[in-house]
């Protein structure tokens, strides 16, 4: 006797797309509200911010009767030059846009935005490599490497406020380890349960910890995550052009075309206020 099976019904048996789509995984983008921002400088104008570096200045020993010691420094700057523009499009056919279930200019849109935030902090973290104070946490992480870090800070002068300590998931899970960052009584984060860390990034030693994927791997060297300790002097970012989308109707190729831009620069301005962790990871 013949039976109706799912090969003899195929074209009775529809197929159906979710109304729900999986968008790719984004990281977790922290840098670019970290670092030093010149924005306002350019926004009307130009292509180079110039920054002047105040020296200290010297005292000398008063004479009775004499003329105090005058000083005349001679003081340098630092440039940010404004050198990266960049876009991001994608060109959406009419028959496409209209018979695809997903509004794909939006969700297009969304992901336009999010590729130019991710230049943006893939630059930044890109300039943990022209650090020359660096900490080497080797496999396993001990506090010393972290303490060694902060020391270095320390010495430079930096601020102990508006430090920021950037670092990639398996060295959050070596952190994990550290009593130092993780029991209440050490760190005082208020939420923060005894022997956990709730999956939250906290802070150590006072300096905030932000956890993201985006920090650079070194090139060359396999498994190794440059992390990144520093005062956000260490680091400058001038905006000229925010982060921008646009929408046009191509009428001649029956299409919509999604368009999002920006312009900014780049630059390491203090080098003795940033330290970079290196962590081997297997």
């Amino acid at each position: 006797m013949a039976t109706v099976t799912t090969t003899t019904a195929a074209v009775a048996i529809p197929e159906k797309w979710a109304a729900k789509v999986l968008m790719a995984t984004e990281a977790n983008l922290v840098l670019a509200n970290l670092v030093d921002r010149y924005d306002s400088d350019v926004k009307e104008s130009g292509d180079i911010v110039h920054i002047t570096n105040i020296g200290n200045i010297a005292t000398s020993d008063v004479t009775q009767g004499s003329e105090v010691t005058f000083t005349a420094n001679t003081e340098t700057e630092n440039t940010i030059t404004i050198n990266q523009n960049v876009a991001a499009a994608v060109e959406v056919a009419d028959i496409a846009r209209i018979q695809s279930q997903p509004n794909l200019v939006s969700k297009y849109t969304d992901k336009i935005g999010y590729a130019l935030a991710k230049d943006i902090d893939t630059k930044i973290a890109a300039l943990s490599t022209g650090f020359s104070q660096t900490v080497a946490a080797g496999t396993a992480w001990t506090i010393e490497e972290v303490i060694s870090a902060i020391e270095l800070l320390d010495l430079a002068d930096a601020p102990s406020s508006d430090r920021a300590f950037v670092i990639d998931p398996r060295s959050h899970s070596q952190l994990r380890g550290l009593a130092e960052f993780t029991l209440y009584d050490n760190t005082g984060a208020k939420g923060v349960q005894t022997g956990a860390n709730n999956g939250m990034v906290g802070n150590v030693f006072g300096i905030p910890v932000y956890v993201s994927t985006n920090v650079l791997q070194t090139a060359g060297t396999p498994n190794t995550s440059e992390n990144m300790m520093f005062h956000k002097e260490a680091l400058g970012l001038a905006m000229q052009k925010s982060p921008t989308i646009e929408t046009d109707r191509n009428v001649r190729k029956l299409t919509t075309d999604v368009v999002g831009n920006v312009l900014y620069g780049v630059k390491e301005l203090r080098d003795s206020f940033g330290v970079r962790v290196d962590f081997q990871y297997s």
